[in-house]
This record gives C-alpha cells, sequence and structure tokens, in this order.
C-alpha cells in the first residue's frame, strides 16, 4: 500500500487471511439501465447491511473485523448477459471493482484506483458475483465503482457507482 491507500500486488497474501474471519455479506444487484455505461443503474440490496437511499452502502462491524462481500448478479431480462470481468494482473480495466475514499458523497467516482479499504478478492467461473474484502479499520465515506463486461475476458465496458459508509463498529 502507498501513502494514499492504494493496494499493490504485494499485500494480496496479507489482505485474504484478514479477509477470512470477516463478517459475510451478500449484495444483490440487479442492472436498471445501461443508457449511461459510465453510470449504470443498479438496484442493491441485502439481508445482512443496511443500504440507504439505494445506493449507500452501511457497514458496521458488529463484533467482526470487517467484510466479505459478495456482489452477485441478479438480472434475468435484457440486461442477463453482464458480467464482472475476469481480473489481469496489473490491467485495471478488467478490475471489477475501483475504490476509493472520499470526504464528500459529491467526491469524484474512482477511476482506476485500487484502496486497501475495499479491494477485490476473485470472481466465480460463472462470472456473476465478485467478492470484495472491507476490513472497516476506521469511520470512512467511500465510493466504489462495480465494473461490467459483455464478455468475461474483455475490460469492463459498464460500471454502477455506490457509496460506501464504514462505520467501525465494535469488533470483538
Amino acid at each position: 500500500m502507498d501513502d494514499h491507500g492504494h493496494v499493490h500486488d504485494a499485500d494480496e497474501h496479507d489482505r485474504g487471511r484478514a479477509a477470512q474471519r470477516a463478517k459475510p455479506v451478500v449484495v444483490d444487484v440487479e442492472i436498471t439501465d445501461d443508457s449511461n455505461p459510465d453510470d449504470v443503474q443498479c438496484n442493491l440490496s441485502s439481508k445482512e447491511i443496511t443500504i440507504k437511499g439505494g445506493d449507500t452502502l452501511i457497514f458496521s462491524n458488529d463484533h467482526h473485523p470487517g467484510f466479505v462481500i459478495t456482489f452477485q448478479l441478479t438480472n434475468t431480462d435484457r440486461y442477463k448477459d453482464y458480467v464482472f470481468p475476469n481480473h489481469v494482473h496489473d490491467d485495471r480495466w478488467h478490475d471489477s471493482i475501483w475504490a476509493k475514499p472520499i470526504d464528500d458523497v459529491h467526491d469524484s467516482c474512482p477511476h482506476l484506483e485500487r484502496w486497501t479499504g475495499f479491494w477485490q478478492l476473485g470472481v466465480s467461473k460463472d462470472n456473476k458475483t465478485v467478492t470484495v474484502s472491507n476490513p472497516n479499520p476506521r469511520k470512512q465515506l467511500f465510493k466504489f465503482a462495480l465494473r461490467f463486461a459483455k464478455n468475461a475476458n474483455e475490460a469492463a465496458v459498464a460500471m454502477c457507482d455506490p457509496i460506501g459508509d464504514n462505520q467501525n463498529g465494535p469488533t470483538s
């Protein structure tokens, strides 16, 4: 990790171990409008966490050292062909998640950023789910981009930009 909290590949092993003890969360992602590929509209829902205003995921640790979040595409309609792209080492255009800490919800969306506060662990074989780690170490607003492709081996062509709100609840 550099001074700005951006992830570098050398950190992957340590991040994976920490994620094993985290609270599991599933977030359903339903694409509802892709007319603007840079701002795809999505409905997000979860049984494990609160989603405020339809796009702000509230993370309170509830006695866990962070979260492991599985985002799963649920479309069965005309958007069913979207997938999360396969991760390609050092090619951020193939990342399924971009993320960055922010001070205000009106700050710009992430563009090519990787952040140790919210990073991609892997994509399922069918490319319909992406798993992300959020250690939630302190109170922090952040923006993240869920990135979609029409072919799993191609770079993402569309993205949805939710907000995360780390509440840093108790971890023991």
